[in-house]
């Protein structure tokens, strides 16, 4: 199948998540386990963790600002305790379109209050504070609040982003002989692996895409986020996977650009790091083509061996065919036993 006709077929879809295909971090699921993998993919979806959803945000703020403004707002006069919880619910249930008095009463059992609930009610009703912090849930209801710390650190790691002076440039749309593109989705089924095709449902969804057409030359930069020091950020976990990620997108644009340009353009990763603890401070890394190598078939960064995205897919190739899911594909092939040996260590 095309990328062209995927990409029709998808616009059905609600949710890039909800896509059954592999993707970069679906490939961190099978690298832990079969099982795991085939779990995770039937399931269609995956939760963030508090500190995925603040990268999100600073994503979003970042590259299109304009809907940041639209999905997420900051708290204004959050009320804390066992009240806030009460005020919450009431916002929630009266959203809902049940009446006040329904409101009140879930509120109460969701809040937990060991009063009576007419006391509580009460209080809760002559509270302008409490009833003030009520409206702003139900004016805001369906957008994303967060708290004044995230709130302010998005804000600040956005302004770092856009003041580094190569960040801001994938950012600057006024040449018009660049093209740009937005958490761009692409959709693919085949990849050749070292002269061999190999069948399988792919997704990417990219952050950023900037396309010299004059040159044949597409850039890419990646927004990460980190609490650490974003210098050593090479030196990290974090960036190890960064490099399998970036090499399977890098696989993914070769694929676009030749569908929708009819050649093969050169493709040029960057990593933009910023960090969401003290200075704030931005780096961008540009990745040369030997980690993108390493990315595809494996290799050591950092004392570390990375295995390629092309391994995987192999792997997931087999289980898929044999649908045999349980174990991993030595287990099936040999006596099950993982033997351990120091010089392994």
């Amino acid at each position: 199948m095309r990328i062209d006709e995927i990409e029709n077929e998808k616009i059905i879809k609600e949710d890039y998540f909800s896509v059954k295909a592999i993707s970069a971090t679906s490939l961190s699921w099978f690298e832990q386990s079969p099982i795991y993998y085939k779990k995770k993919i039937d399931a269609g979806s995956y939760k963030k963790t508090k500190y995925m959803e603040l990268g999100t945000a600073i994503h979003m703020a970042v590259m299109e600002p304009t809907k940041f403004k639209e999905e997420y707002v900051r708290c204004i006069g959050k009320i804390g305790a066992k009240m806030g919880v009460y005020a919450e619910s009431f916002a929630d249930v009266l959203i809902g379109g049940e009446t006040e008095e329904v409101a009140h009463e879930i509120a109460y059992i969701k809040s937990e209050f060991v009063g009576k609930p007419e006391s509580i009610a009460k209080k809760f009703d002559e509270d302008r504070k409490i009833q003030k912090y009520v409206d702003f849930l139900r004016k805001n209801s369906g957008k994303i609040i967060m708290n004044e710390e995230d709130w302010s650190t998005v804000e600040i790691c956005r302004n770092s982003i856009l003041q580094h002076k190569k960040a801001t440039w994938f950012f600057d749309e006024s040449d018009s002989n660049f093209e740009h593109f937005v958490e761009q989705e692409i959709y693919w089924s085949t990849i050749n692996l070292k002269g061999i095709d190999f069948d399988l449902p792919l997704k990417s969804k990219l952050d950023k895409i900037v396309v010299d057409k004059v040159n044949g030359i597409i850039y890419f930069p990646d927004i990460k986020s980190t609490s650490k020091n974003v210098h050593n950020y090479p030196k990290t976990k974090e960036f190890i996977r960064c490099i399998r990620q970036l090499s399977f997108y890098c696989d993914a644009l070769k694929r676009w650009s030749k569908e929708r340009y009819g050649k093969v353009f050169t493709i040029v990763p960057y990593l933009i790091v910023v960090q969401t603890t003290d200075c704030n401070e931005t780096v961008v890394y540009a990745l040369g083509d030997s980690y993108m190598l390493c990315g595809r078939y494996g290799g050591k960064v950092n004392n570390t061996h990375i295995l390629g995205y092309g391994n995987l897919l192999k792997e997931i190739k087999w289980h898929t065919d044999n649908n045999q899911w349980n174990y991993p594909r030595s287990y099936y092939e040999g006596d099950g036993v993982v033997e351990l040996n120091l010089k392994d260590e």
